[in-house]
C-alpha cells in the first residue's frame, strides 16, 4: 500500500494519498476529482462526506443467477439422490433384520420419512 498520510488541525490522521490511490485503482482518476469537489463543497464544515464510491460488480446479475441455478440444482440433485439411495438401502436393511430388536422400528420410520423428503427435495 502506498504511504503518505496528511494531519487536519483536529489531529486525525487522513490518508489522502493511499484512498486516492485505491480509488484511482478501481474507478478511474474521474471519481477522484469529483469526490475532490464534494470534499471541497464542505466550507471547512467538521462534516465529512458519507458518500462511498460505488463498485462496479465482477459479473453480470445474469451470469450470477445462472450460475447460482446450476449449482443449486447440481447440489440438491446429487444430495437428493444420494439420500434416495441410502434410504432405500436401509430400508431394505431393516426390513430383513427384522423387528425383533425395539431399534429397528424406529430407524425404519426415520428411514422412510427421510426417503420422502429427499423425493420431495429432488421434485421440487
Amino acid at each position: 500500500m502506498r504511504t503518505g498520510s496528511r494531519i487536519d488541525s483536529n489531529g486525525g490522521i487522513y490518508l489522502h494519498q493511499e484512498l486516492d490511490y485505491m480509488l484511482r485503482e478501481i474507478r478511474g482518476p474521474d471519481i477522484i476529482t469529483s469526490l475532490a469537489a464534494g470534499r471541497s463543497s464542505n466550507n471547512g464544515s467538521q462534516q465529512q462526506s458519507t458518500e462511498r464510491p460505488q463498485i462496479a460488480p465482477l459479473v453480470s446479475v445474469a451470469i450470477l443467477e445462472t450460475f447460482l441455478l446450476v449449482v443449486n440444482f447440481a447440489v440438491c440433485c446429487s444430495v437428493s439422490l444420494m439420500g434416495i439411495f441410502t434410504n432405500l438401502a436401509n430400508i431394505i436393511v431393516f426390513s430383513k433384520m427384522g423387528f425383533s430388536v425395539n431399534s429397528n422400528m424406529p430407524f425404519l420410520a426415520l428411514s422412510v420419512f427421510d426417503l420422502l423428503v429427499s423425493q420431495t427435495a429432488l421434485v421440487s
